[in-house]
C-alpha cells in the first residue's frame, strides 16, 4: 500500500491520469520495496523508483556490462532473461545506493493495461530498453576498450569523482582487472585522469 503523497508523484512523474476507482486500486495494489546499495532488485514486475537509483546491467556467463543507470522518477521493468544475436542475456537492476521502489502489482497493470496512455508508457519503455541494449552490445563489439571505459567514468562521474576500484570498473565493462588497471595508469601519465584508493578524478579538460 502507498500513501497519497508518493501517488501523486508517481502520477506527475508518469504523466498519468486516474479516476478515483483507479486511484483507490492503485494505492491498495501497488506497495514500496526497499533495496539496500549493492543488493539486487529481484522483483519480477514493473516498478517505479521513488528514491535512489540503480544500475542496469546485461549479463553473459561470469561477463557483466552496464548498460544504464536509472535515479528517482524512473520506471521499469524486471523480467526474464531475453534473446538477443542467439545469445541468452540476463538482465540485473543493481542498487547503486539505498533505494525505495514502488512495485507495480500483476493485478494493478491489468486493470492500467486497458488505458491507452498506460499501454503507450509500457511501449516505449520497451523499445527505449531494447535500443539501450543494441547499443550497448554494438559498444563492446566496435567500440575500443580504452574509449569505453572513458566514456564509463564520464557517465558515472560526481563532481568529478568515480566512486569505483578497478575490479568493479572491469566487472562493469566486461573485462579483466589487469586490463583495467593498465588503461587507467596510461590515462592517468596522459593527465585525464588521477588515481586514489577505491576511486579515481576526472582532471579537468
Amino acid at each position: 500500500m502507498i500513501d497519497d503523497f508518493t501517488l501523486e508523484k508517481i502520477k506527475n512523474d508518469l504523466s498519468l491520469s486516474l479516476n478515483q476507482d483507479e486511484e483507490k486500486a492503485f494505492k491498495e495494489l501497488a506497495y514500496p520495496i526497499d533495496v539496500k546499495t549493492g543488493e539486487e532488485a529481484k522483483v519480477k514486475a514493473i516498478f517505479y523508483i521513488l528514491s535512489g537509483s540503480l544500475k542496469v546491467s546485461i549479463n553473459e556467463g561470469e561477463k557483466s556490462l552496464i548498460i544504464c543507470n536509472l535515479k528517482d522518477g524512473d520506471l521499469a521493468i524486471l523480467k526474464d532473461d531475453v534473446v538477443m544475436m542467439n545469445t541468452m542475456l540476463n538482465i540485473t537492476f543493481t542498487s547503486s545506493k539505498d533505494s525505495k521502489l514502488v512495485v507495480i502489482d500483476k493485478n494493478l497493470i491489468k486493470m492500467l493495461d486497458r488505458k491507452e496512455e498506460f499501454r503507450s508508457l509500457l511501449n516505449t519503455l520497451l523499445a527505449k530498453r531494447l535500443d539501450i541494449m543494441i547499443k550497448a552490445l554494438s559498444d563492446i563489439s566496435f567500440l575500443p576498450l580504452r574509449d569505453r571505459i572513458h566514456a564509463y567514468l564520464l557517465k558515472n562521474a560526481e563532481n568529478g569523482i568515480v566512486k569505483a576500484t578497478h575490479s568493479e570498473i572491469a566487472k562493469d565493462n566486461a573485462t579483466k582487472r589487469e586490463v583495467v588497471s593498465r588503461i587507467l595508469k596510461k590515462m592517468e601519465k596522459e593527465g585525464i585522469i588521477m588515481q586514489f584508493k577505491g576511486f579515481v578524478k576526472i582532471n579537468p579538460i
